[in-house]
C-alpha cells in the first residue's frame, strides 16, 4: 500500500489504496452521516454515539475500527473477523501511536505550509513517512505511504487513518 487517493479534495470519507505498481489493494471508508462522521473523527460527538464504523478493505480481508475513551484520548482497535489485529492511541493531535503484534509505531507531524507530511518512527528511528506529493488540490488528494515492506498492511492502514483523522477532523 503506497498511494492513498481521495475521490475529491473536498472529502475525506473515502480513500483508495494502491501499491507501487498502481494496482488497487484496498479502501478506507469513513461514515458519511453528519453525526456519525463527527464521531468518527473525534469531534464533539462521543465515540459511544457512533452508529457506523470506519471500514478498511485490505488484501488480508475486511477490517473494522472500534473506538473507546474520551475525545482527548481515544483508543482504536482494528478488528478482522472479530479479532484485534492492531491498536492505536490518539492523545490530542501530537501523540499518535499504533501497535501491531510486537511492533510500536509513532507519527510525528513535519508539515509545511501547503503540504502535509508525517514521519513514522519505530522506537527512536524514522522508518518512513506519509505525505502529500502534490500541493493541495480540490480535484483529488493523494498521499504517499513510504514504509518498509515488512510493516503489515493493517499497521499501514491504521497509521494512515490516524494521520487523516488528526489533520482533517
Amino acid at each position: 500500500m503506497h498511494i492513498a487517493a481521495a475521490r475529491s479534495g473536498l472529502t475525506k470519507f473515502h480513500y483508495e489504496f494502491f501499491d507501487e505498481r498502481q494496482q488497487p489493494v484496498g479502501t478506507l471508508d469513513f461514515p458519511t452521516g453528519l453525526a456519525t462522521a463527527k464521531g468518527s473523527v473525534m469531534a464533539s460527538v462521543a465515540p459511544a454515539a457512533v452508529q457506523d464504523q470506519v471500514r478498511f478493505r485490505l488484501p488480508e480481508g475486511l477490517c473494522e475500527l472500534e473506538f473507546t475513551g474520551p475525545s482527548h484520548e481515544v483508543r482504536f482497535t482494528l478488528l478482522r473477523e472479530g479479532k484485534a489485529v492492531a491498536t492505536a492511541l490518539a492523545s490530542g493531535r501530537n501523540r499518535l501511536e499504533v501497535t501491531h503484534a510486537t511492533r510500536e509505531f509513532h507519527l510525528t507531524k513535519r508539515s509545511s505550509w501547503l503540504r502535509l507530511r508525517f514521519d513514522v518512527l519505530e522506537g527512536p528511528h524514522v522508518i518512513g513517512s506519509i505525505f502529500e506529493p502534490d500541493l493541495f488540490s480540490l480535484v483529488r488528494r493523494r498521499f504517499v505511504v513510504e514504509l518498509p515492506r515488512e510493516v503489515p498492511n493493517e499497521a499501514r492502514a491504521l497509521l494512515f487513518f490516524l494521520m487523516v483523522n488528526s489533520v482533517f477532523r
